[in-house]
């Protein structure tokens, strides 16, 4: 998705029938604004709703690692 430079620590929990949670840890670039940082982890939770039914997504978001950055060639 437009502006997640990685994820990582997923968890997804079986709450009941039919019935998952969960989050993770989104990078965005260094340096962006937080209301934008905001917007991108919105659009992330919408679409991993919509499109796993998942009822409660939490998103956690953070600037990307050096490392993460040095391997998109930034």
């Amino acid at each position: 998705m437009k502006g997640v430079l990685g994820v990582h620590e997923l968890k997804a929990e079986y709450v009941g029938p039919n019935v998952v949670h969960t989050g993770f840890h989104i990078e965005v670039a260094k340096g962006t604004p937080i209301e934008e940082a905001d917007r991108i982890a919105e659009e992330v939770q919408e679409k991993v709703s919509r499109e796993t039914g998942c009822e409660h997504c939490v998103i956690h978001v953070e600037p990307a690692s050096d490392s993460t950055e040095q391997s998109l060639g930034r």
